[in-house]
């Protein structure tokens, strides 16, 4: 298993607008879609330098069983 961490903080300035605040994670694009396309990458990447590699690539959206 490889886990990988990637900072999702958006650079923008949150804007409060009728003091609402705005969660960080819902003000620029879902996170599962912009870190699993970065993750297809990372592992095209990974294909090309040592070969074929069986993966399944997960954005905290499935169980990763701690024992066989």
């Amino acid at each position: 298993m490889i886990s990988l961490s990637y900072n999702y903080y958006p650079q923008k300035k949150i804007i409060q607008k009728n003091n609402f605040i705005l969660s960080k994670y819902a003000y620029v694009k879902d996170y599962h879609i912009v870190i699993k396309q970065k993750l297809k990458k990372f592992l095209f990447k990974l294909n090309q330098k040592i070969g074929n590699i069986n993966a399944r690539l997960f954005v905290d959206s499935a169980p990763v069983h701690e024992r066989a």
